[in-house]
Order: C-alpha cells, then structure tokens, then sequence
C-alpha cells in the first residue's frame, strides 16, 4: 500500500518539532498526535482534508488557528492541553468546525473563553471535565446527547441547559456552587443524572413547573432529605 493512502497514523509520544510531510496524506482520516509536546507547526495539517478524527491529548499551545483549516472533523480531543497562564488556550477557531460530533475539552484549565462552542450545533458529545467555567451558553445544541461537567467547580449558571431537549447523559458531579436544578427540570429524555458532591443543592423547582415525571419525584426526593 503506497502511503498516500493511509488512513490512520499514531505519532503519540513522539518528539517530532513538525509534522510537514503529512500534507500529502490526502486520505488521512484518523490521525494520533497525543503528547506530541515539542511541535513548532501545524502546517502540514492544511491539506488533509479528509481528516475526520484528532487526537492530541497535551497539545500545550496558547492558539489553534490551523485547525480551522479541518472542516471535515468530526472527532476532536483536546484533553489536558493547556495554554499561556496568562493569555489562555485560545479556541476561537473550533467555531470553524461545524461537522464537529464530538468535541474533548476536559482538563483543559487554561480555557478562558468557551464561547466558540455554541457554533457547534451538531455536537452529539461534549466533555468539559475540570475546566474552570462560570457558566455556559450551550442553547442552541440542539443534537447534544452527553455532557460532562464533572468537576466544574466555578460553574454555577447552567440556564442554558433548559434548551438542550435531547439531552441524555449529563454529569454535574463535583460542581460545588451549583444551587439550582430548575433549568434541567424539563429533560424528559434524561437516563443518567450524576449530582454526587454537588454540596450546595439547596434550590428546587416546583412541581408546577416539572414537565418529566421520573426527574421531578427524583429531584423531589433529593429535596425532601435536605
């Protein structure tokens, strides 16, 4: 097989400074970058069109422009990458990434501003553990169907939330200064809710305005143990 036709290459781990010779890897549609720390460019990202999944794990860089070069990814993890203490990771160009299903933000500390994730409307899944958010404007995902907040201990306005109606799967465990559950009141198709740790809980909806049945005596009786 003549390389141009790869599909799939792992380089995580390396210590390569560029990645240049990839650009005509046309047919390059996985492609593993995982703790690839000491790359100086992105260049050879621009032609690979195809490129449907991207790991890197650890990326270490204050800004992403090249990746908004990717508009066929689907698959984009960026976990435990992490930007200038100062200035932050800078993810302006995720906003680029419209094909995006599932995007892997967790543990990324140095993330500032999250505003470019609400272009994304086709995010089925999206993991935001341990990142340092106030709140979030996610309304208008509409496909969203996993969301992990695990940990968020900023995190306190999840308003947002209250549109997301096709939600399944959604972790707030750990997040400290959450009080109130009325926006997830109506998620009637909610199966997993993981509150644990969520010390503060102290405001519920009432029951006038609960639309799921199964949530509202759940969080009922989380109330009626207060």
């Amino acid at each position: 097989m003549e390389k141009k036709n790869l599909a799939y290459i792992n380089l995580s781990g390396q210590t390569i400074k560029n990645i240049d010779y990839l650009s005509s890897h046309t047919n390059l549609t996985e492609l593993n970058l995982n703790g690839c720390q000491n790359l100086e460019s992105l260049v050879g990202l621009w032609n690979l069109k195809n490129l449907k999944k991207l790991h890197w794990h650890e990326c270490n860089w204050d800004e992403l422009s090249d990746l908004s070069e990717l508009t066929s990814l689907e698959y984009l993890s960026l976990s435990n990458s992490q930007g200038d203490e100062e200035l932050g990771l800078n993810i302006d160009a995720i906003s680029d990434l419209i094909n995006l299903k599932h995007l892997d933000l967790s543990f990324c500390e140095t993330i500032f501003d999250f505003s470019p994730i609400k272009n994304l409307t086709k995010l089925v899944q999206l993991d935001l553990t341990d990142c340092k958010i106030d709140d979030l404007e996610l309304s208008d995902l509409n496909n969203l169907k996993t969301l992990k907040l695990s940990g968020c201990k900023s995190l306190w306005n999840i308003e947002s939330l209250s549109k997301l109606n096709n939600l399944e799967n959604l972790y707030l465990d750990g997040c400290l200064n959450i009080e109130d559950l009325g926006p997830i009141a109506n998620l009637e198709n909610l199966k997993i809710l993981d509150l644990s740790d969520c010390e503060n809980l102290s405001i519920y909806p009432e029951n006038d305005i609960l639309k799921g049945e199964e949530l509202a005596s759940f969080l009922n009786n989380i109330n009626a143990q207060q």
